[in-house]
């Protein structure tokens, strides 16, 4: 089982609205629409999209993923990030190896032990796309606010960040309640910085823009951010507050893998990795146009993540 993404919401017990901009992330899609964003959901691996037709967009949003990522996604990401400029905007979850085990239950129905297979987000395969850009996500399942210049972010049950590049700038996660790793220190829960020729912006939750759970929506801080971004090398209004001069190393931070009997569940249900481990990347086979004909539009979904491309339009 996939568990809730928001520990504090008891009526729930399973992630199953699918994490998708039709259902519980329906009202993120319409808010980045009626902003001006062409928002184009992207379904296959991330190496699949060339460099040629990945020049087209100028922001790629990851949120909650919990499936693997191959080498040549994180190969390919790196590349559109350093080299072409793209902007990677990424929304985890909460992590931690002791809230997942007390996350099992027995189910009357099937008269058997659920497991989870994951965290809010696999964070663990999250930090293999992440590393190379210089950042990694620390465990975590905390809630508080982190203030963000006019906006105050809705933190339930995420992350922090454990590692970032000097050049950015963080926000500390405030009025904590949940696990911390580091004690009393600076509990940094979102940044933004460059990244070569483009950039990223890690969040540790994304309760504030999942419709599925109750609390304050960041849709406006969101676009704000989106359109900051976009001003290019004068993005000095990205973040507010003061730039790191070396790289953030959080406290007794050390890097970490998912463990083998929660990967040993996960990899039947991958669409990334084989049971054995080994990858499984394949492109799909360009289709014929479509037919003016309601039944031939589909969406076609997978299993998280799932990956928006946003491009601005004039």
């Amino acid at each position: 089982l996939i568990p809730r993404d928001n520990l504090e919401a008891h009526q729930e017990t399973l992630d199953w609205l699918g994490d998708h901009p039709f259902t519980n992330f329906n009202e993120l899609y319409d808010a980045l629409t009626a902003a001006g964003f062409f928002v184009d959901i992207w379904n296959e691996p991330l190496s699949c999209l060339t460099p040629e037709k990945a020049q087209n967009y100028g922001f790629f949003l990851i949120v909650d993923p919990e499936d693997f990522f191959a080498r040549a996604e994180v190969d390919a990401l790196q590349h559109f990030v350093r080299n072409l400029g793209a902007n990677l905007v990424v929304f985890a979850e909460w992590y931690k190896e002791e809230t997942i085990s007390n996350c099992a239950f027995r189910d009357d129905n099937t008269r058997s032990w659920w497991s989870p297979v994951v965290g809010g987000c696999n964070l663990p395969a999250l930090n293999d796309l992440l590393r190379p850009l210089g950042v990694a996500m620390a465990p975590g399942d905390a809630t508080g606010t982190v203030p963000v210049g006019a906006h105050t972010i809705d933190f339930r049950s995420g992350a922090f960040i454990g590692r970032f590049p000097a050049g950015g700038r963080v926000k500390n996660l405030e009025n904590i309640k949940g696990s911390v790793l580091w004690g009393s220190a600076p509990t940094p829960a979102l940044g933004w910085a460059p990244v070569g020729n483009g950039s990223v912006f890690v969040s540790g939750d994304s309760n504030c823009i999942d419709t599925a759970y109750k609390g304050e929506r960041c849709f406006a801080f969101l676009i704000q951010l989106l359109n900051n971004i976009s001003m290019g090398p004068s993005r000095s209004t990205v973040l507010d507050g003061p730039v790191l001069e070396s790289d953030f190393v959080a406290r007794a931070w050390q890097d970490f893998e998912l463990p083998t009997p929660l990967r040993a569940l996960l990899l039947p249900h991958s669409k990334i990795l084989a049971p054995d481990g080994s990858e499984t990347l394949s492109c799909a086979t360009p289709r014929p146009p479509l037919r003016n004909d309601a039944s031939e539009l589909r969406f076609h979904t997978t299993v998280p993540p799932w990956t928006l491309t946003l491009v601005p339009t004039p």
